[in-house]
């Protein structure tokens, strides 16, 4: 009994012990094929960071020629490629050649992801700068944005902001209220590209009246999140100071706490003060902050637009800020203000 014991231990032993040979050779293996799978990876997602500068070099070269090169690089091609092509051609107003990469990206098992179809729109941002059917343009653009939620997909900020840029090129703000009213319903979160966009808009208007349109669209968006953001107090105070309503964009200023204030937000502050010459918030906002560069040049012209250009130039010599650009600001206000010796001195 003892024995025969014995024997089977041993044949429980040798059996224990090729299961795990045979694991250990197994998982090996798949160790092995996923990292020559990351590789792949690795390498065509480096190949697709460079094949817009490629593509640059090879002028007049078509989607097909292109994906011959891909290929006999010993690249596969994957739906970033393709992306990277239609916004090359995009980029570089070879729309002709769009339509063609995307059949070949059918015939290679690349489906259209979120980015095909932003990419798509973009382009059609950039065709109505030069159409003289802007209206149709615009459209394609929203066939586009509804084929997005027919294939399953769901449309996402860039999207919306692209979109919001069409809308407002042509002025179509019917257009864009129907976007704003779309990216409430969705629960999208709009961020400084958005308002950006929006602002851009209220620029665009000639008429004082849609501007206005423009920012209660602005506040109606602003109003829509669950927190009010340093940004939507940001794009409020803009939208204020170019509708010429400066008392409101001056009650947000009041009502900023103190992490609110960053950089991007004084100089939107800076700006507005400046340009309708509230010397005494800019000098507020100088005594109470510091600045960065950028800032700085900033204050300078708010300096100047107030009509202080001695002020500005004993902030650059105080600050020890003698950049080109800060001299600048500061030699055409004292010139523009009468003060010649000071201006040649500096």
């Amino acid at each position: 009994n003892k024995a025969a014991s014995n024997n089977y231990l041993d044949i429980i032993l040798i059996v224990l012990f090729c299961v795990g040979y045979f694991m250990f050779r197994i998982v090996k293996t798949a160790i092995k094929q996923q990292s020559e799978k990351s590789k792949i990876s690795k390498s065509i997602l480096e190949f697709n960071k460079s094949l817009k500068e490629f593509m640059l070099t090879q002028h007049d070269s078509t989607p097909v020629k292109i994906l011959d090169e891909i290929k006999v690089k010993g690249f596969t091609p994957d739906t970033t490629t393709f992306n990277t092509m239609i916004d090359t051609y995009i980029c570089s107003g070879k729309n002709s050649f769009v339509e063609n990469t995307l059949e070949l990206m059918g015939e290679n098992d690349c489906s259209q992801d979120i980015i095909t179809y932003n990419t798509l729109i973009k382009g059609k941002c950039r065709e109505i700068d030069g159409s003289n059917s802007k209206d149709e343009v615009l459209e394609e653009a929203f066939l586009i944005q509804r084929k997005i939620e027919e294939t399953g997909l769901k449309s996402n900020l860039i999207t919306w902001n692209c979109l919001l840029d069409c809308t407002l090129k042509i002025r179509n703000l019917k257009k864009t209220e129907e976007l704003i009213e779309n990216m409430i319903r969705n629960r999208c979160e709009p961020d400084d590209i958005t308002y950006g966009t929006l602002l851009k808009g209220v620029r665009y208007q000639r008429c004082f009246s849609k501007k206005l349109e423009i920012l209660d669209l602005i506040k109606k968006l602003v109003a829509s999140q669950p927190e009010s953001r340093v940004e939507e107090k940001r794009a409020l105070i803009s939208a204020y100071f170019l509708c010429r309503k400066v008392y409101e964009a001056t009650e947000i200023y009041q009502e900023l706490k103190e992490e609110d204030f960053d950089q991007f937000t004084l100089r939107v502050l800076l700006k507005g003060f400046g340009e309708f010459k509230k010397l005494s918030n800019v000098i507020e906002i100088q005594e109470r902050f510091d600045f960065d560069t950028y800032t700085f040049s900033y204050l300078l012209n708010a300096l100047v637009k107030c009509g202080k250009a001695c002020e500005a130039k004993k902030t650059i010599i105080s600050n020890d800020q003698y950049s080109t650009v800060n001299c600048t600001i500061a030699i055409k206000g004292l010139s523009d203000q009468g003060f010649y010796d000071e201006a040649y001195e500096l």
